[in-house]
């Protein structure tokens, strides 16, 4: 802890090796970089006074009861950390949603939303690969496990699809508000695309508690009255200037 080479020396040979370890995965990426910063508190006097033998010996004694009290839970209850992982999944989904639901709103900072979008892609992208690694390393599968494992699977390849459908549904919102912010119908998608996000976190709350998620609302009303909306407007203003305009704003419905 005194000798400022052999810190640096220790800290070249962890970095070296843990960042070999992530060729097994997100999650060994995750261990390995909790492992340096873990022992770089060790190596400062600030954040581990005392004898040092002391300190990794409680810290080694609490990782061990961890990994037991894990590894039990495990043998129980083998689904339920692809169950909480999966949850967590669904939350971030609708967060995602919830932030392209901003796009429809007046005077809102494309460049800006646009940047809040790549990094909760990103986070949900690393999601998806470490439940990918968990379901494929507990082999969950449709032939070996209970009818709550097969939903849970059946659940997750949902949810990457409607990612990938969320992804894909890219407009010229520009385009959009100066054509269409006179009327009210692109606050009202908004409205609806954040009330389809709401419904997807209450879904994934009731997925990390293993309990059935009940409907906060009916969709289908709101859904119908959007389209209701559309028709309506297009039958009033749609002409041979703004064709364009209307088959961008039908994609949405």
């Amino acid at each position: 802890r005194d000798t400022l080479w052999l810190q640096l020396t220790l800290l070249l040979i962890l970095a070296f090796v843990f960042s070999l370890i992530g060729v097994y995965g997100a999650r060994m990426i995750n261990i390995g970089t909790t492992s340096i910063i873990t022992a770089i508190f060790f190596m400062d006097k600030h954040f581990v006074p005392g004898n040092i033998l002391e300190g990794a010996l409680w810290m080694t004694l609490g990782c061990g009861i961890y990994m037991l009290v894990f590894f039990i839970s495990y043998k129980l209850r083998p689904y339920k950390l692809i169950q909480q992982m999966l949850g967590e999944h669904i939350i971030e989904v609708a967060r995602f949603l919830n932030t392209r639901s901003k796009f429809y709103q007046k005077g809102v900072g494309e460049t800006e939303l646009m940047n809040v979008l790549i990094r909760e892609q990103v986070a949900i992208r690393e999601q998806q690969e470490n439940l990918r690694e968990i379901i494929l390393k507990t082999n969950v599968s449709a032939d070996k496990f209970s009818n709550r494992n097969r939903g849970l699977l059946l659940m997750f390849v949902e949810t990457i699809d409607l990612f990938e459908l969320i992804m894909t549904s890219q407009q010229d919102y520009r385009q959009l508000h100066s054509a269409f912010d006179n009327t009210h119908i692109l606050s009202y998608f908004g409205k609806y695309i954040r009330m389809m996000a709401d419904e997807l976190e209450h879904i994934g709350l009731a997925v990390q508690s293993g309990k059935a998620a009940l409907p906060k609302r009916d969709l289908d009303v709101w859904c119908n009255k959007g389209s209701g909306m559309f028709c309506h407007l297009r039958k009033e203003k749609m002409n041979d200037d703004n064709v364009e305009d209307f088959i961008m704003l039908r994609q949405i419905r």
